[in-house]
């Protein structure tokens, strides 16, 4: 068989179940016939015959809505702490009054998922669908998460929401406060990957139960 007409596989989940078995399978063809890529988050929980190619990252297809466009207003920890600082020693503030607090930069949420791709060693999104499609698949992701595994949701309409696209200015806590954003966001987003590669990338508790 020639390489053109040699078939790529891609395993998602290759050390689950279903998955080392697929593997198994596909390393029992004619040899060429297929290339097999071994996707999962721990290699070294392949089975010891697999001897093809190996991804490491979590393929979940989640994929982007609007086409990523949107604003996302982050602020850095450093900014976020001064920012505290700054508001419980203002001498004129009044009771509950809010101010945002945002970096001088409002990047879009492909520019963010893109960064921690990159950072992480995991795909980013693939495809686009629109908001009315996201919040649709999410609400029957919280209706069939009681008979799915996880401990949470694999989407909620909370997250698709927070995805929306929104401005924040910055001018009153500027001038009320003497707030100004100085830590980049890609800096920010590299340490916290980095921060959560040590943890082993947990995966995140999207729902708390109520006592």
């Amino acid at each position: 068989m020639t390489p053109s007409t040699r078939r790529t596989v891609v395993v998602t989940g290759a050390t689950g179940f279903l998955g080392r078995n697929i593997l198994a399978a596909l390393a029992a063809r004619p040899e060429g016939e297929v290339r097999a890529i071994a996707a999962c988050r721990d290699p070294s929980r392949l089975p010891r015959t697999c001897r093809g190619e190996v991804l490491r990252g979590d393929l979940r297809l989640v994929p982007w809505l609007a086409g990523g466009g949107a604003r996302m207003p982050l602020v850095s920890d450093a900014d976020l702490g001064e920012a505290f600082a700054l508001a419980a020693t203002a001498p004129a503030l009044a009771p509950y009054e809010s101010l945002n607090i945002v970096g001088d930069e409002q990047p879009t949420f492909r520019e963010v998922v893109a960064l921690i791709a990159e950072a992480s060693g995991s795909p980013a999104p693939m495809f686009s669908v629109p908001y009315s499609l996201g919040y649709a698949f999410a609400a029957l992701m919280e209706a069939l998460h009681p008979v799915l595994p996880g401990s949470s949701p694999f989407l909620s309409r909370s997250l698709v929401h927070v995805a929306e696209s929104r401005r924040c200015a910055t001018d009153r806590a500027r001038r009320v406060l003497g707030f100004a954003g100085h830590k980049s966001w890609r800096t920010a987003v590299h340490e916290a990957v980095a921060e959560l590669g040590r943890a082993g990338f947990p995966w995140p508790r999207l729902a708390q139960g109520v006592e």
